[in-house]
């Protein structure tokens, strides 16, 4: 996503908090798209400022299906180093949002909902740190063996793209968590 597409569905979101008069299942949900807009976004500066073409970074990740809880962690720690929760500077604010996940399944598998003060402190939660995610900016990346912080993921990405998309693929696939055949 777009950082400006990331915003206006965090402010939607808040909208619809704002309309309704407290916290609604519709507002969080709309809060969490922008969230995960916002981790895809964060995952791809890291790629970018690693030296992948941006449209490389989005094809292979469209490609690949880079979008399940575990996939996203293990190229996550590829990227920078260790998982979203661990990262330093980071993790704590990165484990508040993440806790609200099974809200979220709650509400998106038809199981339930929770309390509306405690979905109107998670819309507010995640869709601040959509539309404001400088504090993502400590997370860093290497490049030529130097550490590079990435900056704010709203930041133009800006790459010199030498790293070739084979390379970005294997990397991709070689983070996935090994997956045991059914028969």
């Amino acid at each position: 996503m777009r950082p400006s597409q990331i915003r206006r569905t965090a402010e939607t979101s808040l909208q619809l908090l704002e309309w309704r008069g407290h916290g609604t299942p519709d507002a969080l949900l709309l809060a969490w798209v922008a969230w995960e807009g916002l981790k895809i976004r964060t995952v791809c500066v890291g790629l970018a400022r690693m030296g992948f073409q941006v449209q490389h970074v989005y094809d292979v990740l469209s490609e690949e299906k880079v979008h399940a809880l575990d996939d996203y962690r293990r190229l996550f720690k590829s990227v920078f180093g260790s998982f979203p929760e661990s990262a330093k500077g980071v993790g704590k604010q990165w484990q508040e949002l993440e806790d609200l996940r099974d809200t979220r399944h709650k509400i998106v598998h038809g199981m339930g909902s929770d309390k509306p003060d405690r979905l109107e402190r998670g819309t507010r939660l995640l869709a601040g740190a959509a539309m404001n995610p400088d504090w993502l900016a400590p997370l860093s990346v290497v490049r030529d063996d130097v550490r590079v912080p990435i900056g704010s993921p709203f930041a133009a990405m800006r790459s010199p793209g030498r790293r070739p998309k084979y390379e970005l693929r294997e990397m991709v696939v070689a983070s996935r968590p090994t997956r045991r055949q059914s028969w």
